[in-house]
């Protein structure tokens, strides 16, 4: 799929629930997509059907549903390495910490260098 540059799609939910109680439920139904913001795809169950199976009706919209994100510390294009020996170089560790103000400095020290 990732060579096609293609995505699939679905609620993440089980769509089979078998009768015998010993199976797990799984999920059967999903979409492959190409070329298509998967933000302006919704999928929804239809609970209209008396059977093992729950379909999923899937709505394309022509404008992409907006999204909020969850707020991030980093993003996925950070460079931990080059982070990780930028702070090494940077910070000193061997300070004594013996008043509230030594801790202060040190604190504002250390946000500085991030």
């Amino acid at each position: 799929m990732q060579a096609e540059n293609l995505s699939r799609f679905s609620t993440g939910e089980p769509t089979y629930w078998p009768s015998d109680r010993k199976k797990v439920p799984d999920l059967i139904d999903l979409a492959v997509v190409t070329r298509m913001p998967l933000n302006s795809l919704h999928a929804e169950y239809s609970f209209d059907l008396s059977s093992d199976h729950s379909p999923v009706i899937i709505t394309i919209y022509s404008k992409i549903i907006p999204q909020t994100s969850l707020p991030t510390l980093s993003t996925k294009t950070t460079n931990w390495e080059t982070f990780r020996n930028y702070i090494r170089e940077n910070l000193t560790l061997e300070l004594p910490l013996k008043a509230n103000r030594d801790i202060d400095d040190y604190v504002h020290q250390l946000v500085q260098i991030i």
